[in-house]
């Protein structure tokens, strides 16, 4: 497991690291060694000129990066 793990934390690859991270957890939930009390997936909906929203630890969203794109004068 240590060296599982290791390997993680050296991936230079976000998106890889995250796929094995996923991996590792799917493992030990199939064999047995953890057992998730609570999965949940979050949805958001919001206006199309609302930008920067990216919801972040307990489903909170960072409310310093959101920002309104200017409207579109005709």
């Amino acid at each position: 497991m240590d060296r599982r793990i290791a390997d993680i934390l050296r991936e230079p690859d976000s998106s890889r690291q995250l796929e094995k991270l996923l991996q590792l957890e799917r493992k030990l939930i199939g064999e047995g060694v953890i057992i998730p009390l609570v999965r949940r997936k979050q949805r958001t909906y919001y206006h199309p000129s609302l930008k920067g929203v990216s919801i972040r630890l307990f489903g909170w969203v960072d409310f310093k990066d959101i920002w309104f794109l200017p409207e579109q004068r005709v």
